[in-house]
């Protein structure tokens, strides 16, 4: 009897093949203890199983993003660009941080018509990254604009 109970199949219960919802568990999980290199790796092996994963795409460009503001000068270009290639061609309604994240993209890339409208977007947000985009919005002709508030936002 103790024998059926431990080496016991039970319906496929000791199967430990691996899900596209464990790699987004691990994803988020490491995106919250800010460790945006494990973060980006469980985000992106989540979008190699299922590429319409809107939860594994936030935070791989979050993800991304800080990898981008915390790089040393020789990375940084490298994970500019995959940020670049990450961006989702439609606005993220109700997110702020990805409205900022592709404001901020679109500005640095010189396309200041869709960074206003990624930043009108988030600007509905209450959070701090809501303000973020409201705060771009409103001084967006200053070429430090970006500059600044990324500067602001790394500190809080």
């Amino acid at each position: 009897m103790g024998s059926t109970l431990i080496y016991g199949n039970w319906f496929q219960a000791r199967d430990t093949s691996s899900y596209v919802q464990d790699e987004l568990l691990l994803a988020n999980a490491a995106h919250r203890l800010s460790r945006d290199a494990e973060a980006l790796t469980y985000a992106e092996a989540a979008l190699a199983r299922d590429p319409s994963l809107a939860a594994a795409r936030q935070v791989q460009l979050a993800s991304l993003f800080y990898l981008w503001t915390e790089a040393e000068l020789v990375e940084r270009d490298a994970y500019w660009n995959r940020l670049g290639a990450a961006i989702p061609q439609e606005a993220v309604e109700g997110d702020s941080l990805l409205s900022f994240i592709n404001g901020l993209y679109f500005w640095r890339e010189g396309d200041r018509d869709q960074a206003e409208k990624y930043w009108a977007i988030g600007a509905a947000g209450g959070d701090l990254a809501g303000q973020w985009c409201r705060e771009a919005q409103a001084i967006f002709e200053s070429e430090s604009v970006v500059d600044s508030l990324v500067g602001r936002w790394m500190m809080e």
